[in-house]
């Protein structure tokens, strides 16, 4: 709508202009003061000889206001308010691996490999504040900390408290296709435009075996994200198995990388993020009309200066 925006809210139409016709009528009035035969038993408005009593002096002030509501009546004002950003965003569930190789210090010499990977995973977190994001850990088991949201120092908190299970411990043990296949299971059935598992391993399968063929493998747990549309992103460190995350990645779409110091690690991260952008609908505006309150204004006004200029005058000192 063409108008005068008086401020980022309000809009005002082209008849605004009407505004600059007041001063003509105070002319008028003036005139017209001067000429008592010719005063209007209607309107009165402001001008001419100073008023003689408080109530000729309102009974104008109320004229004047009326004939400007009139005119921004005219002009239909409207105020416009924003509705809220609709996100078509991306969900994103971090699959970190926590087994007890990941304390070795390839990465950097003051930091185990786990202590690298949540810092750089902190980092893409804060950089994404649209998105949901959840957090899996994973050993022999696939352990969901967080669920998919938008508290991101929720997340944030939780992955500073990751910690590796016990060397040669029960849970000790790289089950990649468990940690897939509850990947999948989380991200089902969500409703955003992408749904993306960022796997992070330094080890190799060793839950799902020749011995153990009743255990999801790395490529089946693959086809149930692909099944659902999930891209897996799969980042390996130390003696990660390339190949397999290689073909983990190319059956759902998504990226391998490889680590091999912390910086590399980052800008991993970062490359990560600039493939998952996330995208948000045109901003939308509601409309609401002044016009009907600036009529009644104007009505009241009018009405009030009238009953004013035909009553009785007090004559001032």
């Amino acid at each position: 709508m063409s108008g005068l925006p008086l401020d980022p809210g309000l809009v005002l139409g082209e008849p605004l202009g009407l505004l600059l016709l007041l001063p003509l009528a105070w002319a008028i009035r003036r005139w017209r003061r001067r000429r008592p035969g010719l005063a209007s038993p209607i309107l009165r408005l402001p001008g001419g000889p100073p008023p003689r009593s408080w109530s000729s002096t309102w009974a104008a002030v109320c004229g004047t206001a009326g004939l400007t509501m009139i005119v921004f009546a005219l002009a239909r004002p409207s105020l416009r308010r924003p509705v809220p950003w609709e996100s078509e965003g991306v969900e994103i569930l971090l699959v970190l691996d926590v087994s007890s190789s990941m304390t070795a210090r390839d990465l950097d010499p003051e930091r185990d490999r786990l202590e690298v990977a949540r810092t750089a995973a902190e980092r893409f977190v804060a950089g994404r504040p649209r998105d949901r994001i959840g957090l899996i850990r994973f050993a022999r088991y696939a352990d969901p900390i967080c669920p998919l949201t938008l508290d991101h120092e929720a997340v944030a908190t939780l992955l500073r408290g990751l910690e590796p299970v016990p060397a040669d411990g029960p849970e000790d043990a790289t089950g990649i296709g468990r940690a897939l296949a509850r990947a999948a299971a989380v991200l089902a059935g969500g409703e955003a435009r992408s749904r993306v598992a960022i796997l992070l391993t330094d080890g190799q399968e060793n839950v799902a075996t020749a011995q153990t063929p009743a255990e999801i493998g790395p490529l089946e747990g693959a086809a149930l994200c692909r099944d659902e549309g999930i891209r897996v992103h799969a980042i390996g460190v130390g003696e990660a198995d390339g190949g397999l995350l290689a073909r983990i990645a190319e059956a759902t779409g998504g990226g391998r990388f490889a680590a091999e110091d912390a910086e590399s690690l980052e800008e991993v991260w970062r490359d990560i993020d600039r493939l998952e952008t996330s995208r948000f609908r045109e901003p939308r505006w509601i409309r609401i009309d002044l016009q009907g309150w600036c009529g009644a204004a104007a009505l009241v006004l009018l009405m009030l200066g009238r009953w004013l200029g035909g009553g009785r005058r007090e004559v001032l000192p």
